[in-house]
């Protein structure tokens, strides 16, 4: 079997922690902070960086399987967590 080390996974790792960080941050520091439809962007942010975590591991477990081409999964997802991220501010 392939060395399982792999940046994508990593990356995906990370985003995934951080997914649940502002889940929970959203769901207990900021109820009573934010407007419901404020409230709703930040947990949709929160859905989608799942999303591209989930994505980037997907990748990084295929390029580790021997699926080279998956390595341009990488940095759409990337751009689409920043660009998302950026945009969702109210």
């Amino acid at each position: 079997m392939a060395d399982a080390r792999s940046p994508l996974i990593a990356a995906g790792a990370l985003n995934a922690g951080l997914a649940v960080a502002a889940g929970a941050f959203a769901a207990h520091g900021l109820q009573d902070r934010l407007a419901k439809p404020a409230l709703a962007i930040f947990e949709t942010a929160a859905r989608y960086q799942m999303y591209h975590a989930l994505a980037m591991i997907l990748a990084g477990l295929l390029v580790v399987r021997g699926a080279s081409a998956a390595g341009w999964m990488f940095p759409g997802r990337h751009r689409g967590v920043l660009g998302f991220a950026v945009r969702a501010r109210p």
